[in-house]
């Protein structure tokens, strides 16, 4: 069997598992805090879904040629090209699945650009990647997001009571009506 037919089976499975293991997590939020219904987060997510991938539907793919990866040793890969992205796409689904297994949150956009540095780290050596880009794509934004979890940890408790009684029916709504906004925000746009 060619490696094309094959490549393009496993990339169709890569986004069957993206898809069971990210859009529970974007819609738990809007669901669990009771923003909106059951059917009505599934019908936003559905559409916000096919919004981001049809408006931003090459993003991860152009983020890995041009900030993550160097493109000479895209071009200079040749037959190797194939067999190097089905190994990063092979260590994206392990990866994925092992933290659905055990339950821990994780990025599928992060998990690919993972397995896509490996092999050719492995091929090219260190030279093949981008520093600088991975630490704007990839590094940063790992650490500004551990920065909001770590505040939350801190500083949770002050913002979960309502010391204001009068005022906190009010900020509830505007937190709630904010959840549906930020996560239609990360299903449509959230494909770098």
């Amino acid at each position: 069997m060619d490696l094309h037919y094959i490549l393009i089976a496993f990339i169709l499975v890569y986004i069957f598992i993206t898809g069971f293991h990210d859009e529970g997590n974007l819609i738990a939020t809007i669901i669990s805090s009771r923003s909106i219904g059951i059917r009505s987060a599934f019908i936003t997510a559905s559409l916000a879904q096919f919004i981001g991938t049809a408006t931003l539907s090459t993003t991860v793919a152009s983020t890995i040629s041009k900030d993550v990866l160097k493109l000479k040793y895209l071009t200079i890969a040749g037959n190797d090209l194939e067999t190097m992205i089905f190994t990063g796409l092979l260590g994206a689904v392990v990866w994925n699945l092992i933290t659905w297994y055990i339950g821990m949150p994780s990025s599928s956009s992060h998990a690919l650009v993972g397995g896509m540095i490996g092999p050719f780290i492995v091929k090219y050596g260190i030279d093949s990647i981008n520093i600088y880009g991975i630490l704007l794509k990839v590094i940063i934004p790992l650490f500004f997001i551990s920065g909001f979890w770590l505040f939350d940890r801190v500083f949770g408790d002050v913002f979960d009571k309502p010391y204001f009684e009068e005022s906190w029916s009010k900020s509830q709504y505007c937190l709630k009506k904010a959840s549906i906004f930020n996560s239609l925000y990360f299903k449509c746009w959230s494909r770098c």
